[in-house]
């Protein structure tokens, strides 16, 4: 998934795109790197992904924070949204909206739990 969304954020010009494999590694990056947007794997293993949308709140009070989830997955988002996050966006990701959340969130008009 992270192999996937760093190709989609670079076909639509995103220049500066560092990922990570867990969630240790990427929250030292968001300390490092102080980023505009964090795409969390809702999926991201041996992570209590709420919990870690929590931690990366804190480090980033202005952040966007997207959840990637399954349309079935409503109760992962409900929790991410209430430790944090700001929206969704679906699995699987599709470049239109990863587009679409991203310029929601620019905009701050990512509506919670969006999908």
């Amino acid at each position: 998934m992270r192999i996937a969304c760093e190709r989609i954020l670079g076909t639509l010009g995103y220049a500066d795109v560092a990922s990570a494999d867990r969630a240790a590694n990427g929250l030292r990056a968001a300390r490092e790197l102080r980023p505009d947007a964090v795409v969390v794997d809702g999926r991201l293993v041996e992570c209590d992904v709420p919990a870690y949308v929590a931690q990366l709140r804190a480090v980033l009070p202005q952040a966007a924070i997207l959840v990637i989830a399954a349309i079935d997955e409503v109760a992962l988002v409900r929790a991410c949204v209430a430790r944090g996050a700001t929206g969704a966006l679906k699995r699987p990701l599709l470049r239109s909206d990863v587009a679409a959340r991203l310029q929601e969130a620019a905009a701050g008009t990512t509506a919670p739990g969006a999908s």
